[in-house]
């Protein structure tokens, strides 16, 4: 199936549709992005996610080291087997807070976890780094030439169980801001807890170290790092490699590009979608009402696609006007 990107909606009917120029594509990226969002978070969406949403990932590990980070783009685990025939089951962490979630009864509980008759993956909460980080000493360096002094900013908890704050410019700033170079830049404090890293949108990868380890690696057009983490129990202790294989639904991440991939996979719904958010910025008479029916129109094109590749019958709820983001 041809995946939808920000190029085939600039080249469609689309630009004509809303009276603006199909070479603008800041604009057209603004429209595309807050249709994708109104109907991600659309309340007539099904629970199985609009069809392209979710996407099958396997997940390597040891019961040495039974944590899985989601990489960007990828919101939750939905439904996941281990090594391909043991079924595991994923926990909600709203539940499971006063038994895993915040750690409290950890040390407690994970001697009753090795003997769970079904394994369970259960969600810790947000990393801001792919491996953990364990208090040591911080380094940034990019990879392209044109990124030489970024803006890298560290966030966290000193050694002293403080939130780390500095001045930018006279302006206070929540983390410990530097200067990223090709050769690397050391970050001269040490965090207790590493909570977030932030940077400029760069040409190339930044590559964060933790005592010359290489511990993360974030996208050029990736400005916050955040990712769920979940923790696997009730595998027992052997040494053995293990594969977590799993649905996943995908996170919503902005298209700024031509190239860049839409989650919406619908071209219809993503066009009918920004006519309603253009009516919704009108004042006129009608509009309103336009709006909500281009908004229904969206649903149910996703509701046919859905029902065309997934062969799944969804009912839709009508009646709940969208909320304006553009």
């Amino acid at each position: 199936m041809h995946r939808l990107r920000l190029r085939d909606c600039r080249l469609s009917r689309l630009p004509e549709v809303l009276g603006i120029d199909r070479n603008n594509v800041p604009l057209i990226a603004e429209y595309v992005n807050a249709a994708q969002r109104r109907l991600l978070y659309a309340p007539e969406r099904p629970d199985t996610g609009w069809w392209g949403t979710w996407a099958v990932v396997e997940f390597p590990f040891t019961p040495e080291s039974p944590t899985l980070v989601m990489p960007r783009g990828v919101a939750k685990i939905v439904a996941a087997v281990l090594d391909k025939d043991s079924y595991v089951m994923v926990t909600n962490p709203f539940y499971e807070f006063d038994r895993f979630g915040n750690s409290m009864l950890c040390d407690i509980v994970q001697t009753l976890d090795n003997i769970l008759p079904i394994p369970e993956l259960r969600t810790t909460g947000t990393v801001a780094t792919y491996k953990p980080y364990t208090g040591g000493t911080l380094k940034v360096r990019v990879l392209d030439d044109n990124d030489e002094q970024a803006n890298v900013l560290f966030c966290g908890i000193d050694e002293n169980s403080y939130q780390v704050y500095s001045y930018v410019d006279g302006n206070r700033v929540p983390g410990y801001l530097v200067k990223a170079t090709k050769m690397g830049t050391t970050v001269p404090i040490k965090f207790k807890k590493l909570t977030a890293i932030q940077k400029d949108v760069t040409a190339g990868y930044v590559e964060i170290y933790e005592d010359d380890e290489l511990i993360h690696i974030m996208e050029p057009s990736e400005t916050v790092a955040s990712y769920t983490q979940y923790h696997l129990v009730g595998i027992g202790y052997q040494p053995t490699y293990h594969t977590v294989k799993a649905v996943c639904q995908l996170d919503y991440i902005d298209v700024k590009h031509d190239l860049d991939f839409l989650v919406i996979q619908n071209l219809e719904a993503i066009i009918a979608e920004c006519q309603s958010i253009m009516y919704d910025n009108l004042t006129t008479e009608g509009a309103v009402q336009m709006s909500l029916l281009k908004h229904k129109q969206a649903i149910e094109y996703l509701l046919g696609e859905l029902k065309l590749y997934a062969s799944r019958q969804v009912t839709v709820r009508v009646g709940i006007p969208p909320t304006p983001m553009l």
